[in-house]
């Protein structure tokens, strides 16, 4: 009887934590389409509260094990970060004047441990610099596949594992994730972002669903898996369960957008991809880089569209046309 009492309780209980989940993921959502249609500023302001409320969630957790970061250097780094991203400058200005700033106070703060400053060093990359790579991009329907990819892959993962869920994924880690669950949330995410990216390139702009973007959406709900994971053995190593309260039925922003910090350097790929095609750097020997602060990346692309085409040739491959030029105005 006692046994049935609780398991009843469990239910329950279960039943509340879903429509809390549910009712706070319908109402982001809104938040979120009302951000986008201010436009790309608004979204680099929303990427910066995240920023900040994820240094908060990160100095918390950390505090825990008697580890103190040093936060008005990561309150500097946010900002640094947040202006390049705002005023359309590469990211590594932000990261070169992160680090010697933080080096110096690193010297002349007694108290300021090699300890702390390492600790101090991988918050900022993890909680700013990585976040504001999405921000970097300035194609607003681009930042939106990664919320597209990040969210279908968490949603459908998390249906998935609780309804077919068998096996588990990585126990030690993450006891609730199964194979079962993530095999769901990438093939959820990969069907309903191709979706995505065939209505963009019909209503909007060109989008062509070809080889790398298929490769890239799958790719990217993979990593975002592990940036879940990543995120709970961070959470196991200091001994919380979620990271903050601040979104009921989640947890904190960590909790929720973890999985957005691995999406976004691949989504950041797919935009420099875009732009060096658009831009002739991947059809002609014409590289002139003072116009854009993008096209410094696109050296490291180039060498991987050149492997490609030659696969291509040598397998006899002929695949779908690469991306077109856009159709409607300059979203970049």
């Amino acid at each position: 009887m006692i046994f049935k009492i609780e398991i009843e309780d469990m239910e329950v209980y279960n039943l509340t934590d879903l429509k809390k989940r549910v009712t706070t993921g319908v109402v982001g959502i809104l938040l979120l389409i009302l951000i986008f249609c201010i436009g790309l500023n608004a979204v680099k302001v929303f990427i910066l509260l995240l920023t900040l409320e994820a240094i908060r969630e990160l100095y918390n957790a950390f505090l825990k094990k008697g580890i103190k970061l040093f936060l008005p250097i990561l309150f500097f780094g946010a900002l640094i970060t947040f202006l390049c991203t705002y005023f359309n400058l590469n990211l590594v200005y932000a990261l070169i004047i992160y680090f010697v700033v933080n080096s110096v106070f690193s010297i002349i703060i007694e108290d300021y441990s090699v300890e702390n400053y390492l600790y101090t060093s991988f918050s900022y990359f993890y909680a700013v610099f990585m976040l504001n790579v999405l921000a970097s991009i300035n194609d607003i329907y681009l930042i939106i596949s990664a919320f597209v990819i990040s969210f279908s892959t968490d949603t459908f993962a998390y249906f998935v594992g609780s309804t077919f869920g068998k096996h588990k994924l990585i126990e030690r880690i993450s006891p609730n994730k199964s194979v079962e669950g993530s095999i769901g949330g990438t093939v959820f995410a990969l069907i309903i972002t191709s979706i995505y990216f065939i209505l963009m390139n019909k209503y909007i702009t060109n989008y062509n669903i070809d080889f790398f973007v298929i490769l890239i959406i799958l790719i990217s709900s993979i990593s975002g898996q592990f940036g879940d994971l990543f995120a709970s053995k961070l959470k196991r190593y200091v001994d919380i369960k979620d990271y903050a309260q601040i979104l009921p039925g989640h947890g904190g922003v960590l909790d929720r957008f973890d999985s957005l910090i691995f999406i976004s350097p691949f989504i950041f790929i797919l935009y420099n991809i875009i732009w060096g095609r658009n831009n002739g750097y991947f059809n002609k020997f014409s590289y002139s880089f003072s116009s854009s602060s993008n096209a410094s990346w696109i050296w490291t692309f180039y060498s991987c569209e050149i492997i490609w085409n030659k696969s291509k040739r040598i397998f006899n491959w002929h695949g779908p046309q690469n991306f077109s030029k856009r159709k409607k105005g300059n979203h970049l």
